[in-house]
């Protein structure tokens, strides 16, 4: 069994790798992907039972540069779904869900370089159905690698406590570079219940058909 600190240095080394591979992105190529992932998740039947989805406005160039989930939410507006996209509280370490009526809705970046979405109203945790989460990289355990800030983590496990018997879908996005054989896992780390990427959409649990 790997110790911690073994676990933490490869999870750094695996980061350093990653920036390295989302660095030589174009912007092109990142479009066209993202595309393609969002297709494969919206014609999935767990997208269809989903009344409300939480996205993220993607940091979108660089080593941190982030699969973009905007065609997904362009696509449930249009089919009548509620989205949102988390709101920051630096502070406290936590996120908030906040609804849009646009899938790319008016945002600020306020640390990190992460964009946030100015406006809107809260929605609770448990009216949200499906959450689309980024990463660095996962597995098709459904293993993420987050970028070592935890907020991911701690929101996923708030919001599976705010659903209770009735479970919703987290489903992590990356392109096929952030797709690895098997990550290193840690007593906090949630696992996620799918992962997609430009060639289609793997569930990780049995429950979800």
């Amino acid at each position: 069994m790997s110790l911690p600190k073994e676990i933490a240095s490869t999870k750094r080394t695996l980061r350093e790798q990653m920036r390295t591979c989302l660095s030589a992105l174009t912007p092109e190529d990142a479009a066209r992907h993202s595309v393609a992932t969002c297709a494969a998740i919206a014609g999935s039947s767990a997208f269809a039972r989903a009344g409300t989805i939480m996205v993220y406005l993607p940091i979108r160039t660089g080593a941190h540069a982030e699969l973009d989930p905007c065609p997904l939410a362009a696509r449930a507006l249009a089919l009548g779904k509620r989205i949102a996209y988390p709101r920051i509280d630096w502070d406290a370490n936590t996120m908030q869900p906040i609804e849009a009526t646009q899938a790319l809705p008016d945002s600020e970046v306020r640390r990190h370089n992460v964009p946030e979405p100015v406006g809107g109203a809260p929605i609770a945790l448990g009216e949200i159905d499906m959450v689309i989460v980024p990463g660095l990289a996962f597995d098709a355990r459904g293993h993420r690698l987050g970028r070592g800030a935890g907020f991911y983590d701690r929101f996923l496990a708030a919001w599976r406590a705010s659903r209770g018997s009735t479970p919703g879908l987290a489903v992590g996005v990356g392109f096929i570079e952030q797709m690895v054989e098997k990550l290193p896992v840690e007593s906090h780390d949630m696992r996620l219940d799918g992962v997609a990427s430009p060639i289609g959409i793997t569930i990780c649990k049995a429950r979800y058909p």
